[in-house]
């Protein structure tokens, strides 16, 4: 989505501004670009630039889903663990424990890595929002039109994905104390079932990565978000018309 967004906006670009001898963005430079060379150095920088850029947010945006990812595949293997206790003839309630431990403690490392990153994005993703809608309210439709639908897609996309992801991760912390309900627990003896216990009470407080450590990523995040970009942006329509 964003290299087709991306796209979309060199060939508008080329298209537009390239014929003109215009920038892809207004820049001040420390040399005459109207000159060809200068230009063409210059122009390509842009577009270079542009591209760059966004190959580097996509990869923070899927280093940080995909670490969410792993640790929800790792709950749905904790799970399984937990189902086949009932077959094993001694089962090692130990390492159950340990592998719930090192879960929070894994969540526990990308929230303080990342925390600021998220909280970056969220925000500033959310600013986007709200000024786009502005643009949109009063651009005509052409091409500048279609970037700014595409941007927008872009961001509501990328804030929906880490909402949805800390939502999953969410939900799945909260099955562990399911998968040991229904694991037949009670013919284990008393040691195993204390160790369980305590899981199970571990388990019933939801993993939540939040933003900053105030807001937490999940689903009515992303819906409050969207309240207040859309907020935001009556604020701006009003203050204009007034």
């Amino acid at each position: 989505m964003v290299m087709l967004t991306v796209a979309c906006m060199i060939l508008f670009s080329f298209l537009t501004d390239f014929g003109d001898r215009k920038l892809a963005y207004k820049a001040w430079l420390p040399f005459n670009y109207s000159v060809s060379n200068c230009y063409y150095i210059a122009y390509a920088h842009q577009i270079i630039a542009l591209i760059g850029t966004a190959l580097l947010n996509v990869a923070c945006d899927v280093l940080v889903c995909g670490l969410l990812v792993h640790v929800c595949g790792q709950q749905e293997i904790l799970k399984h663990r937990v189902m086949e206790l009932k077959k094993e003839p001694r089962p090692d309630i130990g390492k159950i424990v340990r592998f719930h431990d090192y879960l929070y403690g894994y969540v526990s490392i990308i929230q303080q890595k990342f925390q600021e990153i998220i909280g970056v994005q969220l925000l500033s993703s959310t600013f986007v929002v709200c000024f786009i809608l502005y643009e949109l309210s009063n651009a005509p439709v052409n091409s500048k039109y279609l970037q700014f639908v595409l941007y927008l897609t872009c961001m509501m996309t990328q804030v929906f994905f880490y909402c949805w992801y800390g939502n999953q991760l969410k939900l799945k912390s909260v099955e562990v104390a399911n998968a040991i309900f229904e694991a037949d627990w009670i013919s284990f003896d008393n040691s195993s079932k204390k160790s369980l216990i305590n899981v199970m009470r571990r388990a019933t407080k939801p993993i939540e990565l939040t933003c900053a450590y105030i807001f937490t990523m999940d689903l009515k995040t992303f819906v409050d978000i969207l309240k207040m970009s859309y907020s935001t942006y009556n604020l701006l329509q009003r203050t204009k018309e007034s």
